[in-house]
């Protein structure tokens, strides 16, 4: 599978033995957390960078459970 805005990518030749691998790096997803945090919309983002704006909330949503902040997951 190729990577295709934001989507997962399948590395390794054969599909049930291929390992799942995101295309953006943890820092990157740090970033755009702060940057929702600090005013700007995740439409905006996704505008400017590639990942939609769905996934900045999924993380920004992923970044407030592992911080303590939800409870909900």
């Amino acid at each position: 599978m190729t990577r295709f805005r934001g989507h997962q990518i399948l590395v390794g030749g054969d599909a049930r033995d291929a390992e799942i691998k995101t295309p953006y790096p943890a820092a990157f997803r740090r970033q755009m957390v702060d940057l929702v945090r600090s005013g700007h919309s995740p439409d905006h983002l996704a505008r400017e960078f590639e990942p939609s704006a769905q996934s900045i909330r999924n993380w920004l949503v992923q970044a407030d459970r592992d911080e303590g902040r939800r409870d909900d997951g």
